[in-house]
């Protein structure tokens, strides 16, 4: 999803519900943001689950801010590193 604004910088994630993230950090163009949520089970045992926004922004050519941004939930960063890294493989190999 992309979204383009002239005053909003590319830093400020916010939940759908508009709260902030739990946790926020930036590498790059970058920008991760956690959100942690207690749950309970449906026998009755609590545990966290985070959803992460991974987001990455910049100007276009009219230097507004256009942001995309991928939402997932914390159980898939494996594969999502697994992905990545088989990118990276098959990269070096091509080199």
């Amino acid at each position: 999803m992309a979204t383009a604004t002239k005053d909003k910088p590319k830093d400020q994630i916010e939940s759908k519900a508009g709260d902030p993230p739990d946790q926020r950090t930036h590498k790059g163009a970058f920008a991760l943001a956690v959100w942690r949520k207690e749950m309970t089970s449906k026998d009755g045992r609590s545990f966290t689950s985070d959803n992460l926004s991974l987001q990455r922004g910049y100007k276009d050519k009219d230097n507004q801010w256009v942001n995309k941004s991928l939402s997932f939930d914390g159980r898939e960063v494996s594969d999502i590193i697994a992905l990545l890294q088989e990118y990276e493989r098959n990269t070096i190999k091509r080199g």
